[in-house]
């Protein structure tokens, strides 16, 4: 028997009814109606979008669509479930009469519930239909396009190259607009070296520089279409080219998970703008103490934010108290849970934890050489089971404890097609760009004018201004005379200093910052919440003070926070006679 499912790859070849049922009368003018609207689109094919991104030709989806899934539906909220758009964020309300009908009777004859079934299935399905629908005329099946068509790109590689083929995600082939462009992405070891380039009409590219020795190929839509359009990357070489050995390469979509799944999302459901809740999570205590430190025990202890991984759903930093080891941190939405990683390079949390928000890279500002375990002064990189080094910095890293980073997410005179990577020095006040597809640095020398020494400095990107926002620090002994002073650099790196901040900024002694998914920067301590709206000359405003058993850094307590979508997460945390209780909150944008 075939069934729909992992294993069955011709649907069309449908199973028999049960014995017990009578012969199943197979319509197969609407069984290919059906299947025509769903892989080349209708209501008159091609007039609205198919269902190719979510449901490939044998009723599978690469998302978690299925003809399973909704066969298990009753025949109305199968339907409505099509013409709602399935799980894409594009309604078909037109898809009504004959056109429904084809592909709700090719969905339930290609599922396991029909196995189960049979005929009763169907002809309920019949039954159902003609009292809910209209019924149009029988129309001519729409024809398929050829079968074995496939797109050739070809990457130049000073003179010799190589040649792309990329295949579509079904037999369908697709029309590619004008205006698509294709990222070829080459990796390299491990760490990997990435290598890209991007291909459009008339699809050439200039030039794609590959290091000697394998590579990984992988090749997406960035834009113009959509990218299931491709599954597959194939190279082949070009007489005079040196020898890649690269092998074919499956590309699925991402594996999605709906925003209102996730356990943040859920809590932020219940939320209005600017109103706060607690998350309780798993692991949280046990995951996020430092038994072997002096003080909190706790590993955020000297942390200002950590950075959200938007390609895990969560949160990851590395942090470490006083005289305790060093281990990265992570939280995931789904499963709601805590857990961390041990040993692993790194120090106090600080700001030094970055993520790049365009594919989840993890990297780590580490301080001094130590060949023994491999650390790296400078950037470094995480590759799934430790950190190695990536870049020098371009300053010396005389002072891990006087050292920001932060991704931005935006376009900006020294970054990318990803952006930049920040490194803000306390020492200097100056402020370095790295850009991960150069891998070239761009400085902007005494970005904050008097700031020499001072330490626990912080910044914070926010994506709605396209701006970076950054000051405070602390100093050993004397007086810190930019301690309250905060700048906004823009996207061409000229300066503006806002108005003072209403009290110290910076780790530990000073007031919190992160952004706000609306584009302000939050600053919390001294009992008080405050946001800069970081527009314009910047201006001030206090915010409602936060619930009770909410912490300040500046109590002495340990206190972490992250920008993630729904608005900003606090994590709070102390220590009573040895042991930890940590929490963790978010408070909803706006």
């Amino acid at each position: 028997m075939l069934v729909q499912g992992f294993g069955n790859q011709l649907p069309h070849l449908l199973v028999p009814s049960k014995a017990a049922d009578p012969p199943d009368e197979y319509d197969p003018a609407l069984y290919d109606l059906g299947r025509a609207v769903l892989l080349v689109g209708g209501v008159e094919a091609g007039l609205q979008p198919s269902f190719i991104a979510l449901m490939n030709k044998s009723l599978w989806g690469n998302l978690g669509c299925s003809a399973d899934y909704i066969a298990e539906m009753t025949y109305a909220a199968a339907a409505a479930f099509v013409r709602n758009g399935m799980i894409g964020s594009f309604p078909r309300p037109a898809i009504t009469g004959r056109y429904l009908l084809g592909i709700l009777y090719v969905i339930y004859r290609s599922s396991q519930r029909y196995l189960r079934e049979g005929r009763p299935l169907i002809e309920g399905l019949r039954a159902w239909f003609a009292r809910t629908y209209p019924i149009a005329p029988a129309v001519s099946v729409p024809a398929f396009p050829d079968y074995g068509s496939t797109l050739w790109l070809q990457a130049v590689k000073d003179g010799p190259g190589i040649k792309v083929t990329l295949e579509t995600s079904s037999s369908i082939p697709k029309a590619i607009a004008p205006a698509t462009i294709i990222r070829v992405m080459a990796d390299k070891g491990m760490p990997f070296e990435r290598t890209l380039g991007e291909l459009s009409a008339p699809w050439k590219l200039a030039k794609l520089d590959l290091s000697g020795g394998p590579h990984a190929l992988t090749c997406e839509v960035v834009s113009g279409g959509s990218p299931s359009y491709f599954t597959k990357a194939a190279v082949h070489e070009v007489p005079g080219a040196p020898s890649l050995l690269v092998a074919p390469v499956t590309i699925a979509p991402p594996a999605i998970t709906t925003p209102e799944s996730t356990s943040l999302a859920q809590l932020a459901s219940t939320l209005a703008g600017g109103e706060w809740g607690e998350l309780v999570s798993e692991n949280i205590n046990e995951s996020l103490k430092d038994p072997q430190s002096q003080n909190t025990r706790l590993r955020f202890h000297f942390c200002n934010s950590a950075p959200w991984n938007p390609v895990t759903k969560g949160i990851d930093f590395v942090g470490m108290d006083h005289g305790g080891r060093p281990a990265l941190c992570r939280f995931r939405s789904e499963p709601n849970a805590w857990d961390n990683f041990v040993p692993c390079i790194g120090s106090h949390g600080y700001q030094h934890t970055v993520v790049n928000p365009n594919n989840g890279d993890l990297y780590q500002i580490i301080h001094g050489d130590d060949p023994a375990t491999g650390r790296v002064s400078g950037i470094n990189q995480w590759d799934g089971q430790k950190f190695g080094p990536v870049t020098r910095t371009p300053e010396p890293l005389s002072q891990l404890i006087a050292n920001a980073g932060v991704w931005w997410d935006g376009e900006v005179v020294g970054g990318g097609a990803q952006g930049a990577f920040v490194f803000y020095s306390g020492n200097t006040g100056s402020i370095h760009l790295w850009n991960p597809l150069t891998r070239g640095w761009r400085s902007i020398p005494g970005a904050l004018p008097g700031q020499r020494g001072q330490y626990q400095n912080v910044c914070a990107y926010s994506k709605a201004f396209n701006c970076l926002v950054y000051g405070g620090g602390g100093v050993f002994a004397g007086v810190n005379p930019v301690n309250r002073q905060v700048w906004r650099m823009s996207a061409d790196l000229t300066r503006t200093r806002m108005p003072d901040a209403p009290h110290p900024v910076g780790i530990y002694s000073g007031m919190n910052m992160v952004a706000d998914p609306d584009g302000g920067i939050c600053f919390l301590g001294f009992g008080e919440h405050w946001k800069l709206d970081p527009g314009g000359a910047g201006t001030w405003k206090r915010l409602p003070t936060p619930p009770v058993g909410m912490l300040y850094p500046n109590d002495h307590a340990a206190v972490l926070s992250c920008a993630t979508p729904y608005g900003v997460v606090y994590i709070t945390g102390v220590n009573v006679g040895g042991v930890p209780t940590c929490r963790m909150w978010l408070r909803k944008s706006g």
